[in-house]
């Protein structure tokens, strides 16, 4: 949006001195500016309330979900059913990925790196990281509205498997987009475009006016030669503009949550860079590719390229942008996703506070008190006590489908 508002600008202040060229200098539209400016702010000022509008109807969303899912223990939350694997081993039999599964009942993640790394939680579970998970997750239990934030800012707008092979496909593809040596030497015709403009309008000067006029329509032929370098770089960029922001707002609610956990730490220490946070990062790669995107518009075009080459510009910094960083996304986005997944399971606990988390040992021991299945509803469920610490074999009897294989 704030690009958007800047071009605007742009074409504003260059509309603005249209009679400036018909009628000479004056210095009679202040007002006309002051206006243009107020008007600017207040457009501005619009479009941050809309997407405030948005995220909290997306909070509002998740608590009705939330408050709908309490009272029936019934989720309208992804079942994860790509995740399916006949041949795992208990998977497939305990029907995890169903409708009504365990995935369902846990699933918080508002982006596909959130539920593959709940799956793999659930289907590849790392048991070296259990005590350090259980204290990452009694810790995002109590902080709700993190993870509320983190979710509203994900469900902004849905991440297509297509969208995000597009990014992917970006980030692995080494294209040079502009050399640097190349660019200084291009940008010579910007400043002379600029610095005629301004001696005429403070001169009068028609030599001026008419080495303007003819720079302006170099800087477009210039433009113009880079267009399939920036048509190659448009088909990512509309795909993933939109999803970019929503990653980069994830990522500053997790930058600015104080932790207590030291693996919830660690993973927040993994997000910065060279003194910059990868929320940052990833904003400035969207706001590029906003830009980008305005080619589209003939006119904004026209005029953003015959002053300043803008285009050409903005095509130098995101080859710059992914020489130093594009390596780094996909870590950041896995981040995102392992947040997502240790908040589904804190998640859990927040909604059963009665529900306890086993205590581990190196012996092997097991047994339980009040053992239940988390599914059915709590006034319906039928606890039992076990323990194989006496015995090693149990027989245990029941009808089918009365949850022999779950116990």
């Amino acid at each position: 949006m704030v690009e958007f508002y800047t071009i605007i600008m742009f074409f504003g202040i260059y509309l603005s001195y249209l009679p400036v060229f018909a009628n000479g200098f004056c210095f009679h539209h202040n007002r006309r500016y002051t206006f243009f400016v107020t008007f600017l702010l207040l457009v501005r000022w619009y479009g941050r309330v809309q997407q405030e509008k948005q995220f909290y109807l997306a909070l509002a969303q998740w608590n009705e979900r939330e408050d709908a899912f309490v009272q029936t223990n019934s989720s309208g939350y992804d079942t994860g059913k790509e995740y399916e694997n006949p041949h795992h081993p208990y998977s497939y039999d305990l029907d995890l990925f169903s409708e009504g599964g365990l995935f369902s009942y846990l699933n918080r993640c508002s982006t596909s790196f959130g539920k593959e790394a709940l799956a793999n939680d659930l289907l590849n579970p790392d048991i070296t990281a259990i005590k350090e998970k259980q204290e990452a997750i009694k810790e995002l239990s109590g902080k709700i509205d993190f993870r509320q934030e983190l979710y509203a800012h994900g469900s902004l707008h849905e991440t297509k498997k297509k969208e995000l092979d597009r990014l992917i496909q970006w980030i692995d593809t080494d294209t040079q987009m502009i050399t640097a040596p190349w660019y200084y030497g291009l940008m010579i015709f910007p400043l002379a475009t600029i610095g005629s403009l301004i001696y005429y309008i403070a001169t009068e000067n028609e030599t001026a006016f008419s080495l303007f006029s003819k720079l302006f329509v170099v800087n477009l032929i210039i433009a113009f030669s880079f267009s399939r370098k920036i048509t190659a770089q448009l088909s990512v960029s509309t795909s993933v503009t939109k999803i970019l922001q929503n990653y980069s707002n994830q990522l500053k609610s997790i930058e600015k949550e104080h932790f207590q956990s030291g693996l919830l730490q660690g993973y927040q220490k993994q997000l910065g860079k060279n003194g910059l946070t990868a929320s940052k990062l990833i904003g400035q790669l969207a706001s590029l590719f906003n830009y980008l995107e305005t080619v589209v518009n003939l006119v904004v075009s026209l005029l953003l390229n015959g002053l300043f080459l803008f285009h050409v510009h903005i095509l130098y910094r995101l080859g710059i942008w992914k020489q130093q960083h594009a390596h780094d996304i996909k870590g950041w986005l896995e981040l995102i996703g392992k947040f997502e997944a240790l908040g589904s399971f804190g998640n859990l606990s927040y909604n059963n506070p009665a529900f306890c988390a086993p205590q581990l040992n190196e012996a092997r021991a097991f047994s339980a008190s009040a053992l239940g299945h988390i599914l059915v509803k709590s006034h319906k469920r039928v606890c039992n006590d076990v323990s194989f610490n006496d015995q090693k074999f149990v027989i245990l009897t029941g009808s089918n489908m009365s949850g022999k294989s779950t116990f």
